[in-house]
């Protein structure tokens, strides 16, 4: 009987026969795709009016204001030493008409080329708030330090000539007699006009500030009028 040698040939072809077919089978390979970027966070929505600390904020002036924001001081410090540091930025000039987040707290202040400065906070404010600014005078300010120094020290020169009437006779013959003492009195009442007038120049030279909300604008109610349709 040959059946054994038979069943051996078919045996030994399938097995040349399943390689081959095997090789024209696809090759199927594992792709592994990229990681998804990551999305920036969304941007925080702006602030909007009728927020307590968000103001529109108007400067009303004849001459030009500076609005300055300055940020909390932080302390750095190393080696047993502290340094504070603060910083500021250039938030708006006059009329400004700018929203303003203040909700932070922060401080700001308001100047321009005339005396005075303003630091003021806007967190406790909301909607329209404005600052009203009357310019004081660079050159009033100028005179009036000029005049209350030169009318201190002529009230200082005629009260030394009053007291010390012994040592102005004896150095100077002219001022003998009354005539010294007439002379400290002219001295110490023209010293103390020029003080006074010098006190009323510094204090007219400055600049008011008035930082207040603004009321909304009433809208005008419709009229009709006899005989309008």
């Amino acid at each position: 009987m040959r059946f054994p040698s038979i069943a051996a040939a078919l045996a030994v072809a399938a097995l040349l026969v399943s390689p081959a077919a095997h090789a024209d089978d696809p090759v199927i390979e594992e792709v592994i795709a990229p990681p998804l970027p990551r999305l920036p966070p969304a941007p925080a929505p702006p602030p909007a009016l009728g927020e307590t600390g968000v103001v529109k904020l108007h400067i009303e002036s004849s001459e030009p204001v500076r609005v300055f924001e300055h940020a909390a001081p932080k302390g750095a410090g190393s080696g047993g030493s502290a340094v504070v540091i603060g910083s500021s930025k250039l938030l708006c000039t006059s009329p400004c008409d700018r929203v303003i987040d203040a909700r932070l707290g922060q401080s700001f202040s308001a100047q321009g080329d005339f005396p005075g400065v303003k630091s003021f906070t806007l967190n406790a404010f909301k909607d329209s708030v404005s600052l009203d600014v009357n310019p004081g005078s660079n050159a009033l300010r100028t005179g009036g330090i000029l005049a209350t120094t030169l009318g201190g020290i002529a009230v200082l020169a005629g009260s030394t000539l009053l007291l010390l009437p012994s040592a102005i006779n004896s150095g100077n013959s002219c001022c003998s007699g009354g005539g010294g003492k007439t002379v400290s009195l002219g001295v110490l009442v023209g010293g103390g006009v020029t003080l006074i007038g010098g006190i009323v120049l510094l204090v007219t030279s400055g600049t008011s500030w008035e930082l207040h909300p603004t009321a909304p604008a009433k809208q005008a109610k419709a009229r009709l009028w006899l005989g309008e349709l």
